[in-house]
């Protein structure tokens, strides 16, 4: 009853900044639960998607299943 929506990877640091670690940022996405018909953003560091969640922002609300967006960096 929860599902996943697309992923977006956000940089740590602005890439002129001299960090060689093209993984180095955060993979976030919008969690829907049927259950609660709520949805959150969910946080995860990109080099340790097994690794505990960095976040987890509960929506009071749902997010359409297919909305998506792009993070566009300032």
């Amino acid at each position: 009853g929860v599902f996943p929506s697309d992923v977006e990877f956000v940089p740590r640091k602005k890439k002129d900044a001299g960090d060689d670690d093209e993984d180095a940022g955060y993979l976030l996405y919008l969690e829907y639960d049927s259950g609660s018909h709520a949805s959150s953003v969910v946080v995860l560091d990109a080099q340790d998607i097994t690794g505990p969640e960095l976040a987890r922002i509960h929506l009071p609300f749902h997010v359409p299943y297919t909305f998506h967006g792009a993070f566009e960096p300032e």
